[in-house]
């Protein structure tokens, strides 16, 4: 009996032992499962995200638009100071004619400015005594080829009748020294290049067909002393910006060769510095990506910086002399990146937002002053906030943490202040989207030309886009300004060349010698 009892015992602590071990596998077995459906559901995110960008929408408008009668997140009172006040006017009844319209014409009038070549066309039997009573006229859009043409400089010699020397008018000094390009030329090539996103070789290719044979080593030499000629101009751009006291910053990534790197592209990273209140923008190259290379751009500068979510601009956050703004499109864009993952909240997220750009829609429709977007955004915005971020801690709380939508809760939530920044002064943006657009062209060109010769040839492309850009953000013609700025800028003081920035540019109104 004694002898079945120790039996028993020993049975039973190697059961529960075996329990035990059982127990513990399958606590180790459920974590595994868990990591792994967190790494299938990642994975699954990041497969959805690469499909949308190859095959889906790139919009980013919300899935769920509000209807027609849905009403206005904002009191009447509150919006009383945007909306204007109607006022009625009476006009005289009519009746409408039906008019037939030519499914092969233009829907909109041709610009007046362009030169008219007049065609007139007989009927070929007019009858006898017959009386011209008035005209049928037609407009059509035609083009001339761009012409290649020679411009030979003849000067006249002439010998003094003291037969003491020669005398011949001076040759006109070009930009570039000794350059057979003329600047019209050397113009086009820029505009093809940088804004049309048309590579030197497809250029070359343009220019064989009518008739004329240019070496690629030719062109990139023109573009380059191009670029040298203007590196004084983009320096004094990059000081005006970096006095702004608003500035918006963001990087992209460029493809250029590298003679250390064999088999691939070295990537670098391309900067843009967008100086709201000076109407300029500057790109700025660098073969990296590290936080040292912003810190030494925005050295001194003070005002207000506003930038995503990138970890190189957290240096700036104790820094007295620079106030963070956050991008709400970048808080946005998280969530519409989490709706596979959680649709509810996802669309709630989003719908709050969409209330905040619809206010600064209706203030950019109506041309509310600065001041006046400040106490409305104080009103209205600063409460909608409030509740948003209220919100967004109470779910936090009930989602995983690392799952994507607890990724944009915490997006979001950790930059909280600084999204609520804008709402402080009435010039501040919501987003950094003005910045964005900036790297759009950018974005097409290297698609175009693939990648980047060098290093010096990606600051050269920098430096060109800079110019083309602040041009745009100041409705100037591109074109025009390159043309004049290449006649002028040799015989410009240094003290006076602010004056040739596209923000103060005024072109001389006389006919410019193309040389």
């Amino acid at each position: 009996m004694k002898e079945l009892e120790i039996l028993l015992t020993t049975e039973n602590k190697a059961l529960k032992d075996a329990i035990e071990k059982f127990e513990a596998k399958i606590d180790q077995l459920s974590k595994l499962v868990i990591e792994q459906n967190l790494i299938i559901t990642k994975q699954q995110h990041r497969i959805e995200q690469l499909t949308r960008q190859l095959f889906g929408i790139k919009s980013e408008k919300l899935p769920v638009q509000p209807t027609l009668f849905e009403p206005l997140p904002f009191t009447q009172q509150e919006l009383a100071p945007i909306v204007p006040e109607a006022t009625t006017k009476t006009v005289a009844s009519h009746q409408r004619r039906e008019i037939k319209k030519d499914p092969t014409s233009l829907r909109y009038d041709l610009p007046e400015h362009l030169r008219r070549e007049e065609v007139v066309i007989e009927p070929t039997d007019i009858p006898e005594g017959a009386e011209r009573i008035g005209e049928e006229v037609s407009e059509k859009l035609e083009i001339k080829k761009a012409e290649i043409y020679v411009r030979r400089i003849i000067r006249p010699k002439y010998a003094k009748a003291d037969k003491s020397g020669v005398v011949v008018a001076d040759l006109p000094e070009g930009p570039i020294y000794r350059c057979m390009a003329g600047v019209s030329l050397l113009v086009q090539i820029l505009i093809d290049k940088y804004l049309d996103h048309l590579p030197l070789n497809r250029q070359i290719e343009r220019f064989a067909r009518q008739g004329v044979k240019m070496k690629d080593s030719t062109l990139c030499d023109w573009v380059s002393a191009v670029a040298k000629l203007l590196e004084i101009l983009y320096k004094e751009m990059t000081r005006e910006v970096l006095s702004s006291n608003y500035i918006g910053a963001d990087e992209t990534t460029v493809k250029v060769l590298d003679p250390k790197i064999k088999g691939k592209c070295h990537k670098g990273y391309m900067w843009v510095y967008l100086a709201h209140d000076k109407n300029l923008v500057i790109f700025d190259y660098d073969p990296t990506r590290k936080k040292g290379v912003v810190g030494e751009k925005l050295k001194g500068f003070i005002g207000y910086l506003q930038s995503d979510g990138y970890a190189g601009y957290e240096q700036f956050s104790t820094n007295e002399s620079i106030v963070r703004l956050a991008c709400m499109a970048h808080a946005r864009r998280k969530f519409d990146e989490a709706l596979s993952n959680d649709r509810k909240r996802s669309l709630h997220a989003l719908a709050m937002m969409q209330r905040l750009y619809r206010l600064e829609h209706l203030m950019r429709l109506f041309n509310i002053d600065n001041e006046g977007k400040n106490k409305l955004r104080q009103r209205i915005a600063v409460p909608l906030l409030n509740k948003m971020f209220d919100w967004m801690q109470d779910e936090f709380l009930k989602v995983t943490p690392t799952s994507t939508i607890g990724a944009a809760f915490n997006y979001a939530l950790n930059r909280k202040e600084e999204l609520m920044e804008y709402t402080k002064q009435g010039h501040l943006q919501i987003d950094n989207n003005l910045v964005e657009n900036k790297i759009r062209p950018l974005a097409i060109g290297r698609k175009n030309y693939l990648f980047m010769g060098s290093h010096d040839s990606a600051q050269r492309t920098a430096m060109i886009y800079s110019f083309f850009q602040s041009c745009r953000l100041n409705n100037i013609n591109p074109e025009e300004w390159l043309e004049d700025i290449l006649m002028r800028i040799n015989d410009t003081k240094q003290s006076e060349l602010h004056t040739l920035l596209p923000n103060h540019w005024e072109k001389i109104d006389q006919k410019i010698c193309r040389k």
